[in-house]
């Protein structure tokens, strides 16, 4: 990189701090980006309070020696290339639509420009569109992912009002799909939203549909045969899919299937060698607990994995199901096995 002709500034989201009484500035507040400066050189404040707006090296220089008069070029560059190095500086950061969120992933070192043009071009499919669907939609709507692919066929209705914050009443009596699409245009016209007013019926229906996905959310949990669909045309497809939902007080997120990665859902039923069990249901009048706060705290937990996983970060859920207690906030894993394991992958390669 240029340092003569092109503007850095101070990353946004470090807090910088002097110390009035010691000689020490503190970058950054918890690990692992906090680093403690003790004895810096005399001209180190001024010099990171100028970088606070974007400067070419030779304006900084310029500002510095008027200042300074003592300080030499060959010193300041030294200090300058050193903050590069260590990710204090780096070239002028242009706010927009997703500064705050380009912000938060440059603490894992993503740079704004590949957030944006990896985010924008991918496709994330949702099959269910309810509290947990819905809710994830607009999470990554709003994080500025390329396409949406939207499958449910059920209408809204006025319980839905208590664990989504996508619908409002006048909703209530339209295809969730379609209000959906019109909600999340509203808040992200850059977002391409694809209703499919359908309920899922096989394996054919998710290749018609989602084959163009980069990742899947199951967040639906009808049919009964649905995750034995989803995960045989994942595999199939070799597409990536996160499952997401809830058992009485209990949140559940992932496992995080990646074909060629990780076992698939099916063939880790086979090695851990579960039964296969059908029930009849005497409670003729069950109906599940669906909680508003668990939906908000599993949806933003499995958009998070999604959105690292795309952005190639590491992923807490890969192979995994995370289990979040809604009473008590402990969470435990369940591991699944590792590709070498999965026969399903197998046969098909």
């Amino acid at each position: 990189m240029n340092i003569q002709d092109t503007k850095f500034q101070l990353k946004r989201f470090l807090s910088i701090r002097v110390e009035r009484e010691r000689p020490i500035i503190w970058i950054g507040k918890l690990p692992p980006n906090a680093i403690k400066i003790e004895h810096p050189p005399f001209y180190l404040a001024k010099m990171l309070e100028i970088l606070s707006e974007p400067h070419t090296f030779e304006d900084l220089w310029q500002k510095m020696k008027l200042e300074y008069p003592q300080c030499y070029q060959d010193e300041l560059k030294d200090s300058f290339i050193n903050l590069l190095k260590l990710g204090v500086i780096s070239h002028q950061f242009t706010e927009g639509r997703y500064h705050r969120h380009q912000l938060y992933f440059d603490l894992f070192q993503i740079s704004p420009e590949h957030y944006y043009q990896t985010l924008s071009t991918k496709t994330v499919g949702l099959i269910g569109s309810g509290g947990i669907g819905s809710t994830a939609a607009l999470l990554l709507t709003t994080a500025g992912v390329g396409t949406l692919i939207l499958s449910d066929e059920d209408f809204i209705e006025e319980s839905n009002l208590t664990r989504t914050i996508l619908f409002e009443e006048s909703d209530i009596g339209t295809r969730k799909v379609i209000s959906a699409k019109a909600r999340l245009e509203s808040r992200n016209q850059e977002t391409t939203i694809v209703p499919v007013i359908k309920m899922c019926d096989g394996v054919d229906f998710l290749k018609e549909y989602f084959s163009k996905c980069d990742v899947l959310l199951v967040s639906a949990d009808s049919p009964s045969d649905i995750h034995h669909w989803v995960n045989q045309a994942a595999v199939e497809l070799k597409t990536p899919y996160v499952t997401a939902g809830y058992v009485e007080i209990f949140g559940s997120v992932g496992p995080f299937i990646v074909p060629g990665i990780t076992a698939c859902y099916n063939c880790h039923l086979l090695n851990t060698k579960q039964p296969s069990r059908k029930f009849r249901q005497l409670n003729n009048n069950f109906q599940t607990a669906s909680y508003g706060p668990l939906n908000g705290l599993v949806s933003s937990i499995v958009v998070n994995e999604i959105l690292r996983y795309l952005l190639n970060l590491d992923t807490k859920t890969l192979a995994k199901q995370m289990l979040i207690n809604s009473s008590n906030y402990t969470v435990s894993f369940i591991e699944y096995q590792k590709n070498s394991q999965c026969y399903c992958q197998q046969s098909i390669h």
